[in-house]
């Protein structure tokens, strides 16, 4: 009797158990039902994606430059400067008593208006520091790039030559294209006066180097429609990216928009290139001032303000 009451007692529990596991609640029973009403999408509905289906867009080959940068819409800023204005804060930079002894040449205009939207002594001979390496390097695309055996290579100079302003590799191209009569010869078929600059060496490194800041945007001009212009334009360091560039500009309205060689020795900098810019698209533009003595931090944050002042000019009617 005892063996069966224990018997009863242990075995009802167990019942409960499996009862509760082998027949599902009414909730649990609607859950295993197929829904009859398919989920309808919504304004913020996402339906899945099969990643596997989507095609591979293709990587582009680094050999090849991207497109150049097309001209941004124009864009009305509240700190903009209208061009009467700009004359005035661009001389408040370089009338600076600091600058006193200062010797400054800079020319801005867009590529595809000849007319300067800023010239100040863009006609003076002035020492180029780096900015010298332009012309070495537009006159070997003209020379010897198609005529290389590997372009490839051949392109990868250019890049180091500019982005790292290599002072040795430039001498070296600079003397296999011939010196200065044949890099004359070169940059004249894109208009370049010859006249204009003078070079004893291909880098920039010798203080007897000269160039107007006139040739120079007459360069920049000719190798920005030029069949190499893609390879020329990469070439140059990106500002707040890559190159002499790395830390300039950075935080400010011309990260990542300057493309431009940088020029420095002693008493000297330089600055030359292209700018993205919110009003007139590409600009081309060349900074250039010598003054013996004075701070190279000084210089570069004169040249740096006035590239930021560039950066402010709209059209105004």
């Amino acid at each position: 009797m005892h063996s069966r009451l224990i018997f009863i007692t242990l075995f009802t529990p167990l019942l409960v158990v499996f009862g509760n596991l082998t027949a599902p609640s009414r909730a649990q029973s609607d859950l295993l039902q197929p829904n009859p009403d398919p989920v309808t999408p919504t304004d913020d509905y996402i339906p899945p994606i099969d990643i596997d289906s989507q095609p591979v867009p293709p990587l582009p080959s680094p050999a090849q430059p991207q497109p150049l940068p097309q001209p941004l819409p124009p864009l009305r800023r509240s700190n903009s400067l209208c061009p009467a204005d700009f004359n005035a804060a661009i001389n408040q930079i370089i009338r600076r008593p600091t600058f006193a002894g200062a010797r400054w040449g800079i020319m801005v205009e867009s590529p595809t208006d000849q007319t300067p939207l800023y010239s100040y002594n863009a006609g003076q001979m002035l020492i180029p520091a780096s900015n010298n390496k332009l012309f070495t390097t537009a006159a070997a695309l003209k020379l010897l790039y198609h005529q290389s055996v590997d372009p490839n290579k051949f392109a990868s100079r250019i890049n180091t030559i500019n982005q790292y302003s290599d002072n040795y590799a430039s001498d070296l191209l600079w003397n296999q294209i011939g010196g200065l009569q044949r890099v004359r010869t070169a940059l004249v078929g894109l208009g370049v006066d010859p006249l204009s600059f003078r070079q004893v060496d291909g880098s920039g490194l010798s203080r007897s180097n000269l160039a107007t800041p006139s040739a120079i945007v007459h360069l920049l001009r000719a190798m920005y429609f030029d069949d190499d212009r893609k390879l020329f334009y990469y070439s140059l360091p990106l500002s707040g990216v890559s190159g002499t560039l790395k830390y300039r500009f950075l935080k400010t309205p011309l990260q990542a928009k300057v493309r431009a060689k940088t020029g420095t020795l002693s008493g000297v900098r330089a600055l030359s290139g292209y700018m993205q810019q919110p009003d007139y698209g590409t600009l081309i533009f060349s900074i250039i001032v010598n003054q013996p003595g004075q701070s190279g931090e000084v210089l570069v944050n004169a040249v740096d303000r006035l590239a930021l002042q560039m950066e402010r000019l709209t059209p105004c009617s």
